[in-house]
């Protein structure tokens, strides 16, 4: 996702719950001269507040954790039914 697509993820939204899946996918990637986080929150907290955006990355991490602790399931399944990736 883009800087330009999360700013308007942002804009359109009515609610903070609607950004954090989109701020999730920009979760542990670098913030070379591509993604411009600092752009974002700035455009969070201008909508909502500081508080919204604690809110949002937190909420964010925690997707983001259990995506990758659901894949870490489905790939211990897969070897352990024999399957190699």
């Amino acid at each position: 996702m883009t800087t330009e697509e999360l700013l308007q993820v942002i804009a359109n939204a009515k609610a903070k719950r609607e950004v954090v899946p989109a701020y999730a996918d920009t979760l542990g990637t670098a913030d070379s001269g591509v993604f411009d986080r600092k752009a974002v929150n700035a455009a969070i907290v201008t909508k909502w507040s500081r508080n919204a955006l604690v809110d949002i990355i937190g909420a964010a991490w925690q997707l983001k954790e259990s995506q990758t602790a659901g894949l870490a399931a489905w790939l211990a399944m897969k070897q352990t039914e024999g399957q190699s990736l």
